[in-house]
This record gives C-alpha cells, structure tokens and sequence, in this order.
C-alpha cells in the first residue's frame, strides 16, 4: 500500500502537520524535528503528491517541451540547455517528441496541460495551426515556441534565417560558385519557408544560374532525398555546390555524394545551415552557419518566466544572429570554373 503522510508523522513521532510543514517550507521547524522528519520519509519511501501540492499552490514547479525531432541534435542541445536554465527557477522539465505528426503534438501538449505544467516550450510541426495553436489559445497555458512560429499570437526565440541563408549563398558565389544547391527540409513551416526564399533571393540578386530542380524539399529523415540529389547530380548540368538546409540533411548530401563516387570538396562543395558535435570527424569539416543552442535555450526560459509572471504582456519575438564558420567542405577560392566539375 502506498505510504501516506500518517506514516511518516507516527515513525518521526510528530503530527501529520508538522511534516506538511518540513515538506512544505510553509513554517519554522527545528532542525532535531526536521531531521526526524527527513529520516522517517527515507526510511517509509514517502512519495510527496506534488499533484496535491501543485492545485493548493496554482504552481507545479514543472516545464513541458516538445520538440519536432528529438533525435535531431539541434533539439538535443537545446533541451539541454532548457534544463539547466529551469533547474536553476526550482523547476523540472518533462520532455517529449512530436515526430513532426501535429496530432501527436496535440496529444502531448493535452496531457501536459492535464499535469498542470506552468508553462510549454516547443518547436511546432506542420500543421500545428490546424490543432495545438487552437488548443493552447483556448487553455490559455504560457507558451514559447523554438525554432519555428505559428502566428503571431505567441512569443518565439530562433535564428535569423532569410539574411542567414543569403549570406551562405553569397559566400559560396565570392568562391566563385554559380551553380548553387538548395536541400531545403519540410516545406509549410516558418523556418524553412525563410530559408528557401532567402536562397531564391540570393539567386536572383547574385544573377547566379537558375533551375528549379536544384531546389529540393521533403522529409529529410527519409532516402528519398538523397536519391532526389543522386537524380540531379546525374542530369546534364549539375550544381557545383550544395548547401543543406539542417544538420540532418548533412546526412543526405554524403549519402548521395557517396553513392556517386564524388569528393569533397574536389568534384562537389557543401555547406551547412546548423552545426553539431560530431562535425569534427568529417573531412574535410563542413562549412557551416551556427546557430546558438545556449542562447536559443536561455532566452526561450527567460521569455517564459516573464510569460508567467505576465499572461497579458505582447507577444515577443527574439531573432539570433548566426555564426558563418569557415572550413574546408568548400575548397579554395577559385577563379577557373572549367575545374570546378570534373564530371562536366
């Protein structure tokens, strides 16, 4: 049988209240009797029902996050960084992944609700219009969204992502690249709409060559884009470079690369929006533009925290900057573009 409170009170040899109290903080308790307290619930294995003390206290000391992918280590990083900055307000996270399915969101973000979370932090999913942004209007649960935005009705902390891109795409042009690749991800949601509009932009100011086919979209966690990148690379005229849109989308660009039998940077340059751990061990390392998981993961809780204590506050939007580092996955500064593909 679960242990109760009058457990706890009779092996510490006090009343019920006072060990409400010592669990509590609500008053003085000296500190022989608040030994015996803490020493009776270790010996019973008292469990305190935070549930109970959280519909006394309208507070649960508990943060919700739900993100797209969890196997995606932008998001990995970024939890890690919600975690830290919650435990320092007293509060505990509890985390889970939509999977990029907005009905599963729903169901996560409901039972979140449901356990009295003070607040959500989370990265919608194609098609959060269509049932979570509903639902969190309607419960009127503080809110922060990452990485991606739904409407204008929520506060939001991200990277800049149309500048962002137009810088990757100028850089890869001063190499002398005119012939430019774009592995965009999912389209329908903010982040990689910016992203590619940024690219088109980038196209058209720096009159580089055109062609609808390098642009490719879909759900980077599936083969069927890197055979969309295969397909391309194998027509007449092929990009020179390719930039990839997210960390996961790396994976496809070597995967095709691989399959084609092509070196980087010697036959193919590549470029990354979203560094990661792990990119040390590429060679050569992968140019990439950083997005920073440590400021994206404090502000987010920051915004949080002034949600809560201010339901009624405007919505705030937080855009960080990115960071271009140079290494090696797009060769030396060249002026021969006859060089540039050997398979031309």
């Amino acid at each position: 049988m679960r242990v109760t409170l009058n457990d706890v009170s009779k092996v510490a040899r006090v009343s019920a209240s006072t060990v409400s109290h010592v669990l509590n903080g609500t008053r003085h308790v000296n500190e022989d009797t608040k030994q015996r307290v803490m020493d009776a619930i270790e010996q019973t294995g008292y469990i305190p029902n935070l549930m109970a003390k959280s519909l006394k206290q309208s507070a649960s000391n508990t943060i919700g996050i739900v993100v797209s992918d969890i196997r995606n280590e932008f998001f990995v990083n970024i939890i890690h960084v919600i975690d830290e900055e919650a435990r320092k307000m007293g509060c505990q996270v509890f985390v889970s992944s939509s999977d990029e399915n907005p009905k599963k969101e729903l169901e996560i973000i409901k039972a979140f609700c449901e356990r009295r979370v003070d607040g959500i932090i989370y990265s919608p999913t194609k098609g959060s219009d269509q049932y979570s942004v509903n639902y969190l209007k309607k419960s009127q649960v503080p809110v922060v969204m990452i990485d991606r935005l739904v409407g204008e009705d929520f506060d939001w902390v991200g990277v800049e992502n149309y500048g962002s891109i137009k810088k990757l795409v100028k850089y890869l042009a001063d190499f002398g690249y005119t012939k430019i690749g774009f592995l965009a991800g999912f389209r329908g949601i903010s982040t990689t709409e910016e992203r590619i509009q940024g690219y088109l932009d980038a196209i058209e100011e720096l009159h580089l060559e055109k062609n609808k086919d390098w642009l490719i979209t879909g759900d980077y966690r599936k083969d069927m884009v890197s055979e969309q990148v295969i397909r391309v690379m194998q027509a007449p005229t092929v990009p020179e470079a390719w930039i990839a849109a997210n960390n996961r989308m790396i994976y496809n660009a070597m995967q095709a690369t691989n399959a084609l039998g092509l070196k980087i940077p010697e036959d193919i340059a590549l470029a990354a929006f979203g560094d990661f751990e792990w990119s040390d061990y590429f060679e050569p390392r992968i140019t990439t533009l950083v997005q920073s998981c440590n400021t994206i993961g404090i502000q987010a809780v920051e915004l949080l925290k002034q949600r809560i204590k201010n339901p009624t506050m405007p919505a705030q939007r937080i855009e960080v900057d990115s960071e271009l580092i140079i290494r090696k996955s797009c060769g030396e500064k060249r002026g021969d573009l006859s060089k540039i593909h050997k398979n031309q």
